[in-house]
């Protein structure tokens, strides 16, 4: 006898009872006397969810172990990790900042890899230039994301700045100077 023990979670994912296989799958469960198996969807959370890939696994004894469950759990959000962390781009362009005060700040984005890349992961950090003065680095969360024309207006709260322990006072003294 086949078993299956089928994966959900909150509402992306629903429990079958009765899977149809193709008859070759099931002649060829039969002749290798697969006793249970399991199919286990992979989802990613970009903007929405995406399929991405099964994991799958077969074998002669009837039942499949909680911990397989488990550890398909941690395979997925080990993925869903690692393909957040590596849509990374280092863009050298300059955008145009509309505003900025002590917690966040408006640009103006008129490239649309930057979108792009926003829409799938919505922080990044940027480089502020005041008159005569070094670039001061900061991440940026985005709260604000809005179509106008032939640009984007973009609003960002301010999550941290690099460099040194005076970076971020020298930031507030120049948002006070030129505020």
């Amino acid at each position: 006898m086949i078993h299956l023990l089928t994966p959900y979670s909150l509402d992306y994912r629903c429990c079958v009872k009765n899977l149809i296989l193709p008859d070759d799958k099931i002649q060829e469960y039969k002749k290798k006397k697969i006793g249970s198996f399991i199919y286990y969807p992979l989802f990613i959370q970009m903007k929405d969810m995406h399929f991405f890939a099964y994991l799958s696994l077969e074998t002669e004894r009837p039942g499949i172990p909680g911990e397989v469950l488990d550890l398909f759990k941690e395979v997925e959000r080990t993925f869903q990790e690692r393909i957040m962390d590596s849509n990374t781009h280092i863009l050298d362009i300059r955008q145009n900042v509309l505003n900025v005060s002590r917690g966040g700040v408006a640009l103006e984005v008129n490239d649309m890899e930057i979108i792009k890349a926003l829409k799938v992961k919505p922080t990044f950090t940027l480089d502020i230039n005041f008159k005569l003065q070094a670039p001061i680095r900061m991440a940026v969360e985005l709260r604000h994301l809005e179509e106008v024309n032939d640009y984007f207006r973009l609003g960002g709260r301010i999550t941290g700045v690099s460099g040194d322990k005076k970076a971020k006072e020298i930031y507030h003294s120049l948002i006070e100077f030129f505020g």
